[in-house]
């Protein structure tokens, strides 16, 4: 169920299906919270994985010591908040095991690399300073004065590049914060990300 008491900000997705008193499946959630960053979807699944501590033993389970969840659902997100932490080093690894690893079983590996390139947010960041012919799945992350994106890149015939940006506690607008991750990218593909 999607009831409308569950309802937070920027819920694109879950916000008709809660007026109308219906329900959504756990992968119409989890494609909500991945594609479009709908925060009632993502709120909705989190108890279904055991809350924060449940994500944290999934994270250890797979060998990330550093990142950890500890916000529950409702809870602001405030830039350098020490309860929702990682690191883009341990960010890379997750994503590895996750993405390129065997963390999950192919099937749920496909469908997380898909929704990942599916991704309507973020364009003005990570996305933006790639060639448009390299295939670029990623998941963004905002927050008051942050602004951070993590990709997988398939640059030409290359094997896929892990990329994870994180921007917080930055001055500026949100054009600005994500016009410095697409200079980024734009510098990764210049420099080390060499189309064979």
């Amino acid at each position: 169920a999607v009831p409308p008491a569950a309802l937070v900000p920027y819920s694109p997705a879950t916000a008709p299906i809660a007026r109308a008193g219906g329900s959504a499946s756990v992968a119409q959630l989890c494609e909500a919270s991945m594609t479009i960053s709908d925060n009632t979807a993502a709120n909705l699944l989190l108890p279904l994985v055991g809350d924060p501590a449940g994500v944290n033993r999934f994270l250890r389970g797979i060998g990330d010591d550093i990142s950890r969840m500890q916000r529950t659902p409702g809870a602001p997100l405030r830039a350098g908040d020490a309860n929702d932490t990682t690191t883009p080093n341990a960010m890379l690894a997750t994503m590895r095991r996750l993405l390129l690893g065997d963390a999950l079983n192919p099937a749920s590996r496909q469908r997380l690399t898909e929704w990942m390139l599916a991704s309507k947010t973020g364009d003005t960041r990570l996305r933006a300073g790639l060639p448009q012919r390299w295939r670029v799945g990623h998941k963004t992350g905002t927050g008051q004065g942050t602004a951070n994106d993590i990709a997988i890149v398939w640059p030409g015939r290359r094997k896929p590049v892990l990329i994870a940006s994180y921007l917080t506690d930055a001055w500026g607008d949100d054009e600005l914060r994500n016009a410095v991750l697409a200079d980024v990218a734009r510098t990764l593909a210049a420099h080390w990300i060499v189309e064979a």
